[in-house]
């Protein structure tokens, strides 16, 4: 499920991972990404977003919390403490927002919280401010309604 749109030249150049265990929200948001000029590659649980992260290198990961195996907590503690992937932004895209799932997410070191369902343009911006300051994490996710 990988697909290169050349809508924008600014963001052709931008990667963007999605781990997704839903194929139906996964397709969703890719779709939504990829409309949009990004190169956007679609990996199905936290142990393949992983994987497809240590390979691709991508500029920016979206990943979903709840999934099997490897949740979205553990994924983002794994990219953040992978020398070559921690500057990449991460922003958790979850149904969850009980104020206990915020503070695991600073804790893992995301540096987006979206709750779904999400609108569109909100997502977009909100990607568009992490590509902007990508590396520049102050340790302090935030936390946004969809």
């Amino acid at each position: 499920m990988d697909e290169t749109n050349s809508v924008n030249d600014q963001t052709t150049a931008i990667r963007i991972l999605i781990a997704e265990d839903s194929a139906v929200q996964a397709e969703a948001l890719r779709r939504v990404l990829a409309r949009e000029g990004y190169t956007v590659s679609v990996a199905k649980d936290g142990a393949e977003g992983l994987a497809k992260a240590r390979e691709l290198s991508p500029d920016l990961m979206i990943s979903d919390i709840m999934m099997p195996g490897m949740d979205g907590f553990e994924l983002c503690r794994n990219i953040k403490a992978n020398e070559r992937l921690r500057s990449t932004p991460v922003i958790l895209l979850t149904s969850l927002s009980d104020p206990q799932d915020v503070i695991r997410a600073v804790q893992c070191g995301a540096d987006k919280f979206i709750t779904k369902p999400y609108d569109e343009k909100h997502l977009l911006s909100t990607e568009r401010e992490s590509e902007k300051h990508a590396g520049n994490s102050n340790g302090h996710p935030h936390f946004l309604q969809g």
